[in-house]
This record gives C-alpha cells, sequence and structure tokens, in this order.
C-alpha cells in the first residue's frame, strides 16, 4: 500500500513539474497571453477606434468653428480643442492596460504559478500544511494577477453598451455639422469673397453654434464614459484585487505576530527568572 502510495505522489509530481515548466516555457510566451487575451485585447482595439474617432471629430469641429466670420465661434472652438485633450489621456490608460495584460500575464505564468506548482510539489513528499498554504496563496495571487485587466475591460464593456448608441450619434451629428459649415464656406468661395462670406452666414451662424454647443455637451457626456471606464474602473478593480490579496496574504502576516509576541513573553520570563536569582 505505501508503495502504490509513493507511486501516486511521484506521477502527481512528475505531472505538476511538467505543469510548471509549461507555465514558465510555453504560456508565459508573449503570443500566448495575447491569444489568452484576445477578446480582451479586441475590446481594447475598439475602444481606441471610438475614442480616436471622437479626438479627430471634435478637433475637425474646433477647426471648423474658427473659419466662421467673427470671433463669435472662438470660446466654442477652443472648449472642442480642450474634448482632444481629454481623450489623449483616455488613449494612454488604453495603452497603458495593453502593456499590463502582457506583464501581468508574464509575471503569473513565468513566478506565481510555477512556484505554486513546486510548493505543491513538496506538500505531497513532506505533508506540512505550510507548503499548500503558500501553494493555495500563490496560485491565487498569480490568477488574481492576471485577471485584474479583463476583469476591469469587461466592466467598462458592459456600462459603454449603454451608452454606446449616444456615443455613436454624437460623432455623426458633428461630422454632419462640419460638412455642413465646409459646404456654406465653399459656396461663399464662389461669389465675391468677402461679400459671399457674410451672406452664407447671415442668419445661419446662430444656429450652427447652437448646433454645435450641443455637440459638445454631448462629446463631455462621451468623454466621462470614457474616462470612468477606462481610467476610474480598472484603479477601483485594483484597489478591490488589492484588498482580496491583502485578505489572502494578512492571515499569515497575523499568525507571525501572534508568534512573535508568544516569543517576546517566553524571554521576558527567563530575564525575570534569571534576575531574581
Amino acid at each position: 500500500m505505501e508503495v502504490i502510495k509513493d507511486k501516486k505522489t511521484i506521477i502527481i509530481s512528475a505531472l505538476l513539474l511538467l505543469l510548471a515548466v509549461l507555465f514558465f516555457t510555453k504560456v508565459s510566451s508573449a503570443h500566448q497571453i495575447q491569444e489568452l487575451n484576445q477578446n480582451t485585447i479586441a475590446a481594447l482595439d475598439e475602444k481606441k477606434e471610438k475614442v480616436m474617432l471622437l479626438a479627430a471629430t471634435s478637433t475637425a469641429a474646433s477647426t471648423a468653428i474658427t473659419l466662421i466670420p467673427g470671433d463669435v465661434g472662438m470660446p466654442l472652438a477652443e472648449n472642442l480643442a480642450d474634448v482632444s485633450d481629454y481623450l489623449l489621456v483616455v488613449i494612454g490608460a488604453i495603452w497603458l492596460q495593453k502593456y499590463l495584460i502582457a506583464i501581468a500575464g508574464m509575471v503569473s505564468f513565468k513566478f506565481f504559478l510555477p512556484v505554486a506548482c513546486f510548493g505543491l510539489i513538496a506538500y505531497l513528499f513532506t505533508r506540512r500544511q505550510f507548503f499548500l498554504q503558500l501553494t493555495f496563496k500563490l496560485a491565487l495571487f498569480g490568477l488574481l494577477l492576471f485577471g485584474i485587466v479583463p476583469t476591469s475591460v469587461a466592466i467598462s464593456n458592459h456600462i459603454e453598451t449603454t451608452f454606446q448608441a449616444s456615443i455613436q450619434q454624437t460623432i455623426e451629428q458633428t461630422q454632419k455639422e462640419n460638412e455642413k459649415i465646409d459646404k456654406e464656406l465653399e459656396k461663399g468661395k464662389d461669389s465675391d469673397w468677402f461679400s459671399g462670406i457674410v451672406d452664407t452666414f447671415k442668419g445661419q451662424t446662430t444656429k450652427v453654434i447652437n448646433n454645435m454647443e450641443n455637440s459638445l455637451s454631448n462629446m463631455i457626456d462621451a468623454v466621462a464614459v470614457f474616462i470612468v471606464t477606462t481610467c476610474v474602473i480598472p484603479v477601483l478593480v485594483l484597489m478591490s484585487f488589492i484588498w482580496i490579496i491583502n485578505l489572502i496574504f494578512g492571515l499569515s502576516l497575523n499568525t507571525d505576530i501572534r508568534q512573535f509576541s508568544f516569543i517576546g513573553q517566553k524571554i521576558r520570563k527567563r530575564r525575570k527568572v534569571s534576575s531574581e536569582s
């Protein structure tokens, strides 16, 4: 019976060793990590395209408004230009998440999960609970680290789905207003330059400005959604995972503190006995 038990231990240990080698050599490669996070990366790329389109639209709208005769549209043009600046921050956050996917996957599969396999092997041969607890903590830490970005992206996509139609409508409406301004300018160029421009925009400037103000308001809402889903939610997910990790590793920390306090009591008792003697 003992021989059969030893054989099972050796076989399971060999499988765990093979799994650790696969984690370290195959799964941790950049190509494999991208394959595992294919849906997450595709969602980030799609979001990046939307943000870049919105940034290009706001920049074009700002440029178009500056072409209107007079300074009536300058404050609005400046506000539209500011929208592009905020969207650059969102694009930077998207790129950061894409890099974190590769880094977190590499650290998890090259360090935490292989070490967890070795810890389980050590437990099979020694039957010490320390190795079993260490295996559980390292494996859970590696999986949590690997799942931070996919979890935040999944939550962000769920929120963005509610505002997707509104964001697309804002982009299309702003593009139509930009085209309308360009067409009116072209009409003005066909006649006398100055008088043509004045006649073209007479009675239309107020309407264009009002439409652009509505577009700006909708753009601000869209930017707020992107900032929340791209910057705020990943931070909240990270803080939640750190809290979970503190709960996991804090157990051993509390145990160590109790052990140290117990040792301290022993030392104080010995000093008291020696001083009395």
